[in-house]
């Protein structure tokens, strides 16, 4: 179970961000709302430009297994560069009564990691599919195939304005839903196959932009899945995440790291 719902968190995080960082573009501007096609076209295009960014997460996820229901809380902040590709983040998890934090910093293809009030970074191996997980992150914003559904499919998004802001909205079929996750994730490594054991229902994500430059303000994500050997077994979750400093951010080196 503990396995299982690690891989799925996986599977809609990087499907998360891959829509999230080609939420961007550099045209933009006026106040009438676009149509779906042209939002859509626009952030493909403006996907290749996305360098580095700040953001803050919240991902809490309900897990029912033999009747017995427990809730997984998630925070995360941190700051990613692409150029070269470098990542620090701090998290925090709260299971029932148990919580834990945990630093993750990754430079020059080395990935560190200290846990709570630690002062002493370890040095973790990276290799196999972990190694094509931290290479996908170079360029999952802007993967050939992941870009083409979004072009191909743009008729499924709905465009609102709201204030200063548009709405991007998506919600998706079972079938189809997975459509979207198996093409954004083929490149990390994960076996994708893992999608074919489950049923999807009422997933729908949401990115909200700047009008001005189409840069992504938040993007959210809500979906109920459930084993379909064992449909008792279920889940359910809401993933949030916040960016700001898009193509203006450094990430710092931790105390502790030459």
């Amino acid at each position: 179970m503990k396995k299982s719902i690690k891989r799925i968190l996986f599977l809609f995080t990087t499907m998360l961000l891959t829509v999230v960082l080609a939420a961007c573009s550099s045209g933009g501007g006026g106040t009438k709302t676009i149509s779906s096609q042209e939002a859509v076209d626009k952030y493909v295009e403006a996907a290749k430009n996305i360098k580095s960014a700040k953001f803050t997460s919240d991902i809490n996820v309900k897990m029912t297994n033999n009747n017995t229901t427990r809730e997984v809380i998630m925070k995360m902040n941190g700051s990613v560069a692409t150029e070269p590709l470098s990542l620090l983040v701090d998290s925090e998890s709260k299971i029932a009564t148990q919580s834990q934090k945990m630093s993750i910093y990754l430079k020059d293809n080395v990935l560190y990691a200290k846990q709570g009030s630690q002062t002493n970074w370890s040095k973790l191996p990276i290799s196999g599919t972990f190694q094509k997980q931290i290479e996908s992150l170079k360029n999952v914003g802007n993967t050939e195939d992941a870009l083409n559904y979004y072009k191909n499919n743009a008729n499924d998004f709905k465009v609102e304005a709201q204030g200063d802001n548009y709405v991007l909205s998506y919600s998706g079929n079972d079938e189809k839903f997975k459509e979207l996750l198996k093409t954004s994730v083929k490149t990390t490594g994960q076996n994708i196959s893992n999608l074919d054991s489950v049923d999807i229902k009422n997933a729908s994500f949401k990115i909200t932009v700047k009008k001005s430059d189409f840069q992504p303000v938040t993007s959210e994500l809500s979906v109920e899945i459930s084993q379909k050997d064992k449909p008792e077994n279920n889940y359910k979750m809401d993933i949030k995440y916040t960016f700001s400093d898009i193509n203006s951010t450094t990430v710092p080196t931790p105390e502790g790291i030459k």
